[in-house]
């Protein structure tokens, strides 16, 4: 009896797994062919399925969609049919039915079911999402346009912005698609990050676009009709993602003002202005900043800042860039809370006082303060800085390599690197600079990045295996000159270059320097003639658009010929479409034209 129960019991188990087993080959095998569009094979494996299982919605939908594409579709509505029977008051094999007349191009039979399943929703609402959905998966947008909107009239369940929204922006209509996702942050202020995500791909970083201008207005329009702080922080979000940082300005002193709050924003808004080198914009919200706040730390940090873009700026001459920081120390101490604008000092007076001993003593000083190992870190780079500044190559690249070693996977480890690197270029050794830049090339700080492939570039097409690199070598030479602030040293450097090696590949990258250097020094005539030289004679090489750019900049903000400035922009927007300087160009050639742009 027991050995009788015993094969029974293992008779069903066996039983059992092979119709598992079996069942779960099938499933796989007609997934196969349906992702392969072998569609007769999929509907004898779905129908089978399908039979057998009749509640499982992925057979069922697998099947339809087998027997639309064979064209089988008096088969196709009879698996409707049976759907139905099973769930009688289920309005959304509507929309199958609906779908499949349309493929035989019965259009009015085929309105009639959809007409019929967007009825329904009013009757029975709880079915509407999956109404709106299916009609959305079938590409059939206005109906499920239609299905939403009748969802959110009825007032039930959540609210279908986002679906709306979506919907209008596949069907083209922009302007109604900014409305729909203004009308979710009007109603919910909560989601006013996930709405400027959805409305960032539709942007662009140039105002004058047309979805920049229909959602500009259609934000400046309501905010005419009903100042909200909403408005203003969605107009102050488009106008930085557009660069204009003053009007974002603007916008949120507007918040400020009217709840005496949000200074942690204008102070976010104030590192964007300085990182996009928007000096006087940067510094008009640190002052304001600085003086609205009782937060002590949120001075300190806008006071360093302040005096960052001021040094940047150069506004202030040395002497009373020096007293800035003086009286900065003398308001904020010289502790642990100021030891980055401590920092700065020290760079200040190497590079800009030519004042290494004081420098190397303030250094001292940061050294006792009680800083974390990645601060003191910071201390040791500006160190190596100094080092290489008085020409004490070995020991600046023995701290470069030990940050870069205490930090391999962070910023501050890739900029010791990029620093060891650039060390070993001015000293003339190209190979083993250009081993450690093609390293940096593949780095994750994109400006870094930047300024690896840049000097790679240099020394790739500027270092032949067999031969002395001669204008490298003088290049380097007066690049570090630069670095070390003795301007009128690299010049006449630059100068003899050109002279000894004219029509090198170098001249341009030397050209181009010498015309940095000359606007340092206002000699605006020679830096505009080693522009028109790169122009002129380097018209194919990689420094075009920089030499038009910057003499654009140069008539525009330092000569004072606009009409000139203008030609240059336009240059760059007709002759150098894929130039990183595109949209500034085209904006900066606009403005100059008197376009009038919305405020």
């Amino acid at each position: 009896m027991k050995m009788k129960l015993m094969r029974f019991w293992v008779f069903t188990f066996l039983s059992l797994f092979s119709y598992v087993f079996t069942h779960a080959q099938n499933v796989e095998l007609a997934d196969k062919y349906f992702r392969e569009a072998n569609f007769e094979k999929a509907v004898s494996l779905y129908r089978d399925l399908y039979e057998k299982t009749p509640y499982n919605s992925t057979y069922y939908k697998r099947l339809l969609e087998s027997l639309v594409e064979l064209e089988k579709y008096d088969e196709a509505v009879e698996v409707v049919h049976k759907k139905m029977g099973l769930h009688k008051k289920n309005p959304v094999m509507l929309v199958d039915l609906g779908m499949i007349y349309s493929k035989k191009s019965d259009t009015l039979q085929a309105r009639k079911y959809f007409d019929q399943a967007l009825a329904s929703i009013t009757e029975n609402p709880r079915y509407g999402f999956m109404i709106a959905q299916r009609f959305y998966n079938y590409h059939l947008l206005k109906d499920a346009l239609q299905a939403y909107q009748t969802l959110v009239a009825a007032g039930k369940g959540r609210n279908y912005g986002y679906q709306i929204s979506a919907i209008y922006g596949e069907l083209g209509d922009t302007e109604k698609m900014f409305e729909s996702y203004l009308d979710i942050a009007q109603e919910s202020p909560g989601s006013l990050k996930r709405v400027q995500l959805y409305l960032n791909r539709f942007i662009t970083r140039n105002p004058d676009e047309e979805n920049n201008t229909l959602l500009r207005k259609a934000l400046l329009r309501r905010l005419r009709a009903e100042p909200s702080d909403v408005w203003n922080r969605m107009l102050a979000w488009l106008y930085v993602q557009e660069h204009e940082y003053h009007k974002a300005f603007v916008q949120l002193k507007a918040v400020f003002m009217r709840h005496d709050s949000g200074l942690q924003d204008l102070f976010d808004l104030g590192i964007l202005a300085f990182d996009a080198k928007d000096y006087d914009t940067s510094g008009e919200v640190f002052r304001f900043v600085i003086d609205h706040t009782k937060n002590t730390d949120l001075k300190i940090n806008a006071g360093y800042y302040l005096l960052l873009g001021e040094r940047e700026s150069r506004r202030l001459s040395p002497g009373e860039m020096r007293a800035a920081f003086e009286q900065y120390f003398e308001k904020y101490g010289k502790g642990s809370e100021t030891y980055l604008a401590r920092l700065a000092y020290v760079d200040f007076l190497i590079f800009d006082m030519n004042k290494p001993e004081e420098a190397k003593a303030e250094l001292e000083e940061l050294k006792s303060l009680p800083l974390s190992p990645y601060d003191t870190s910071q201390v040791e780079m500006k160190l190596a800085d100094l080092l290489v500044f008085t020409g004490d190559y070995n020991r600046a690249l023995v701290l470069y390599s030990r940050i870069q070693l205490d930090y391999q996977n962070h910023p501050i480890g890739q900029e010791a690197r990029f620093k060891a690197a650039r060390t070993s270029y001015f000293r003339g050794d190209f190979k083993w600079a250009n081993i450690q830049l093609k390293v940096l090339k593949r780095g994750t700080a994109n400006l870094i990045s930047n300024d690896a492939i840049d000097l790679s570039l240099l020394i790739d097409d500027n270092f032949g295996e067999d031969s002395i690199p001669y204008a490298l070598r003088m290049y380097a030479q007066a690049d570090l000159l630069k670095y070390r602030n003795k301007h009128r040293s690299a010049r006449d450097t630059l100068n003899k270059l050109l002279r000894l090696y004219k029509g090198n590949p170098i001249e341009d990258e030397a050209l181009f320097m010498h015309a940095q250097i000359a606007e340092k020094q206002q000699d605006y005539t020679v830096a505009e003639e080693d522009y028109q030289m790169i122009i002129r004679y380097h018209a194919d090489d990689i420094l075009i658009d920089d030499a038009l750019y910057h003499l654009a900049l140069l008539y525009e903000e330092k000569i004072n010929m606009p009409q000139k400035a203008m030609e240059y922009y336009e240059r760059i927007i007709t002759e150098q479409p894929s130039s990183i300087y595109l949209i500034e160009a085209r904006h900066r050639y606009r403005k100059l034209r008197g376009d009038e742009l919305e405020e």
